[in-house]
């Protein structure tokens, strides 16, 4: 179920992030409101790029099989996490960031960027 909604949710993700040139706040305001709808996958993907600031797609389309693996161990998760920026959406990102880490550290999980996102959180001083 993942993988099939993965595939339409990443095709969409592609043609808006051309579709905005680029534009990272252009990009997150229609990333969000249009592929929002495909549920479970991109409830999970919007609420993880969130809390990291990081959507780096060339990284992700590197990587789809750990990226998939990562959200199939970590499902209960990554609900709670999409959960919280359902709840934060309208704040400030760094406010919502720090809102976001704060109840997912309540409810006794630790968020640990998964090896994928590393490279790029560091060359970006996340």
């Amino acid at each position: 179920m993942i993988q099939k909604e993965y595939g339409v949710g990443f095709e969409l993700a592609k043609e808006i992030y051309y579709e905005c040139e680029e534009d990272a706040e252009e990009y997150e305001r229609i990333f969000f409101r249009k592929i929002y709808p495909l549920d479970f996958f991109v409830s999970y993907l919007d609420a993880y790029c969130m809390y990291y600031h990081e959507f780096d797609l060339s990284l992700i389309n590197a990587n789809l099989e750990t990226l998939i693996k990562e959200i199939d161990s970590k499902q209960e998760e990554y609900k709670l996490l999409s959960e919280c920026y359902k709840k934060y959406s309208s704040l400030p990102s760094k406010i919502r960031i720090l809102k976001i880490q704060a109840l997912m550290n309540a409810e006794g999980i630790k968020m640990s960027k998964p090896d994928i996102y590393n490279s790029a959180a560091e060359k970006n001083n996340y």
